[in-house]
């Protein structure tokens, strides 16, 4: 088992192709399949299922692709500790990221970051989701964090964690008297709604889960179109209407009493937040590092 078997495995898993694998490698398709194959004659185990839909890792593979991560993360580790043994000037690291990522989720991992890292600057710049796709994709950010999968070929995401969207109300009447699990969707359709302005991946998932209860957006009683998170939960909590955003994003007011938290169980109100990379431009040492800091992290957050 060698450092570029592990590589070419964990950019299969990661892409679902040998193709795509070869290409983010830089690898000919036949090479990525020959490590493969070394790897999994030494082990004797397969490692990869393929099917219609593309290739996955067995049972097996799963157990192999958690180690290959902290085999080369350490690598990483390792790559940036030599580079920057002189500790010379800082290295300032291009982040793009959506609203949630940006408000919620960065500013809880970059202080434990910069102290395994002191030399890594973050550079966050804020913006929706469609614009963190463009960015990553021109080369302006070199990862970017956003509510959504921007389903390019031009770029690579991973799921790094889970969020819920939940609707959110007035803490008023009749409002009040509902059950916090139930939220009727005829009250969506009737009552004033919020709305991100378009571009936002909340406002997709918002869309997408009004369509899957038989409501077009076209059908909603808008009351307004906002940018931010936090001026849609302001706008709700003085009685401008309802409206749906990532529970990480509303906890705050809940817990003062200035609006409601109904957390209906339906799979079209979870999704996940990614990390999004080029395929065609390597990351850096220091984006080589917090890409996989994220992957591991996040899932506890």
């Amino acid at each position: 088992m060698n450092f570029k078997q592990l590589e070419a495995f964990s950019a299969v898993v990661k892409t679902h192709s040998f193709s795509k694998a070869a290409q983010m490698l830089f690898l000919t398709q036949p090479t990525v399949s020959a490590h493969i194959g070394a790897l999994e004659e030494e082990l004797g185990v397969a490692l990869l299922v393929r099917s219609t839909k593309g290739v996955y890792p067995s049972a097996a593979g799963v157990t192999l692709y958690d180690y290959a991560q902290e085999i080369q993360a350490l690598c990483a580790k390792a790559r940036y500790a030599v580079q920057n043994h002189a500790a010379a000037s800082p290295y300032t690291l291009r982040l793009a990221a959506s609203t949630i990522p940006a408000s919620y989720v960065l500013p809880r991992v970059v202080g434990d970051f910069h102290t395994d890292y002191p030399h890594i600057v973050l550079s966050v710049q804020q913006m929706n989701s469609d614009q963190v796709a463009r960015c990553v994709k021109a080369g302006e950010a070199e990862l970017g964090m956003c509510g959504t999968d921007p389903e390019d070929d031009a770029l690579l995401s991973k799921a790094i964690m889970e969020d819920r969207l939940v609707i959110i109300t007035p803490n008023v009447k009749p409002y009040v008297d509902l059950p916090r699990n139930a939220f009727p969707p005829s009250m969506l359709k009737d009552a004033p709604f919020i709305m991100r302005q378009p571009g936002s991946g909340t406002r997709k998932e918002t869309e997408g889960y009004l369509l899957s209860l038989g409501i077009s957006p076209s059908e909603l009683h808008i009351a307004a179109l906002l940018e931010s998170t936090e001026s849609i939960k302001q706008a709700v909590a003085n009685g401008a209407g309802v409206s749906i955003l990532s529970q990480m994003a509303a906890a705050d007011l809940e817990l003062l009493g200035k609006i409601l938290l109904f957390r209906n169980e339906d799979r079209f109100l979870k999704r996940s937040l990614y990390c999004v990379c080029s395929r065609d431009r390597s990351l850096s040492p220091a984006g080589e590092l917090f890409q996989r800091y994220l992957n591991n992290i996040c899932h506890f957050l």
